[in-house]
């Protein structure tokens, strides 16, 4: 290499970097074009937020208690089947068929799915269970047939 093709390297290089230093500083230091809202307008939007973090807070634990309320219906429900069975021991739910459904006459809820259980033959048969409660959550009935 000459020392011409060097110089012209040499300015090439130079040139790259001021380019990309030039870039850098626009990106990271460049003004902010949007326009400059007041004060009180920042703070209207902030609670506008705060409101809506509020309220998503609001629908989880509404979602959660409503999970647990579920789970706590369906445990009550699969313990009085249990206790009716002519062998508890051999109880298993099939929990992809557990369905819960609000009671319009009642207000409560029903809850239903299906299990296995042995007879008194010592055969597995499939069931399915329904149970109803009232509007305060108490058990009214447990009943199942096989299905």
């Amino acid at each position: 290499m000459n020392k011409e093709q060097e110089s012209k390297i040499k300015k090439v290089s130079v040139g790259i970097i001021v380019l990309c230093i030039l870039f850098f500083a626009l990106v990271t230091c460049g003004e902010d074009t949007t326009p400059n809202e007041s004060t009180s307008q920042k703070g209207v939007d902030k609670s506008v937020i705060d409101e809506q973090k509020a309220q998503a807070n609001a629908d989880k634990e509404a979602d959660r208690e409503k999970s647990k309320q579920q789970t706590n219906r369906l445990v009550a429900c699969q313990m009085a089947i249990e206790k009716q069975l002519k062998n508890p021991k051999s109880f298993d739910t099939v929990f992809n068929t557990t369905r819960h459904a609000p009671d319009a006459d009642t207000g409560g809820y029903i809850v239903g799915f299906d299990f296995y259980a042995k007879n008194s033959f010592n055969a597995e048969i499939i069931h399915q269970a329904a149970c109803s409660f009232d509007a305060n959550g108490n058990l009214d009935k447990a009943l199942f047939a096989p299905k």
